[in-house]
């Protein structure tokens, strides 16, 4: 039975699609936001989330004050993990991000997102270790091991943990998926953290700080507000007292991308659209998007969508005919 989520204050605009014993599914659609949370109990002690959305923020459920181990993968998109004693962390595609505390909140900063998370009451498994038992899992060591109080451990999964994750994404992409299956493909992904040693992990991120967070969200909205303009880092570094590389740095952490890479694709998506549905010729298409030098500009746009502005506003007019 998923105790956890039968105390939980259902956020407003959420409904509960399923609810059975083993099995909470949540969604909420609101215009062009859309989530499906699925909250699968795997053993006691034990969930299984299977989260598919299209936003930029999720509430988070709150799960009291257990000690918890989380296990996040995503195979689309960014989530920034948020706690108020910790900070922020980032998984990004490909992945393993291990924890010890359940985030109270998410954003999504792509606003798409394809993922999974295994959430463990460690305190619940290790006192009855039952099926991870067999499988040689201790629990203790691996909280000793992975679970920092001030740190969130992201990995290169070893190739025995990816290959029970594609093993736990292919269960929970069958229209019934097979509990017993499920079962031993997490106890093979949690055998598998033996491989990760924190000393020798490839990526390993500390938690940005609420702070640091709200610099990089004000560098993006920025951006988002008029691509084309220069670059307000330096502005607003110097506002803050910190450097222009870490400004950079907090961004790059939670977007995945610099603020330069980010404000080109902002242009060449105004770009496309403009060439798209407007006669407006090459040269003020390219003024638009803060480009004086034609082209430069049609380089850019090659660069981005592999065709130039010209060819790609004949092949969207084809498409558009039908």
């Amino acid at each position: 039975m998923i105790d956890y989520v039968g105390e939980f204050a259902i956020p407003e605009g959420w409904a509960i699609e399923t609810k059975e014993d083993d099995l909470w599914v949540f969604c909420c659609a609101d215009g062009d936001r859309y989530a499906h949370v699925a909250y699968y109990s795997v053993v006691p002690g034990v969930l299984l989330l299977d989260i598919d959305l299209k936003c930029h923020r999720l509430p988070q459920f709150e799960l009291g004050r257990r000690t918890f181990m989380t296990v996040n993968w995503c195979t689309q998109g960014r989530c920034e993990a948020s706690s108020p004693q910790r900070g922020s962390t980032v998984v990004d595609e490909g992945l393993l991000c291990i924890s010890s505390s359940v985030a109270r909140t998410c954003s999504y900063p792509t606003g798409s997102y394809r993922g999974y998370e295994l959430v463990v009451e460690l305190d619940k498994v290790m006192e009855e270790p039952g099926v991870f038992g067999q499988f040689g899992i201790r629990f203790g060591d691996l909280e000793k091991r992975l679970c920092r109080p001030a740190y969130a451990l992201t990995v290169e999964p070893p190739e025995a943990c990816r290959h029970a994750m594609r093993a736990i994404e292919d269960i929970l992409d069958a229209e019934v998926p097979d509990r017993n299956a499920m079962r031993a493909a997490v106890c093979l992904l949690l055998a598998g953290f033996s491989d990760i040693d924190p000393a020798r992990s490839r990526v390993s991120s500390s938690y940005l700080q609420k702070s640091q967070r709200e610099l990089a969200q004000m560098l993006h909205d920025a951006i988002l507000e008029d691509p084309t303009a220069p670059l307000p880092v330096s502005r607003i570094a110097n506002a803050h007292g910190i450097s222009e590389a870490s400004l950079r740095g907090y961004f790059g952490r939670i977007y995945g991308t610099t603020p330069t890479a980010f404000a080109r694709g902002l242009a060449m998506g105004r770009a496309a659209k403009l060439l798209a549905n407007t006669d407006e010729p090459v040269g003020d298409v390219a003024l638009s998007c803060g480009y004086v030098n034609p082209s430069k500009f049609s380089a850019a746009f090659k660069k981005e969508f592999d065709v130039n502005p010209l060819e790609y506003r004949r092949r969207s007019r084809l498409e558009s005919r039908g």
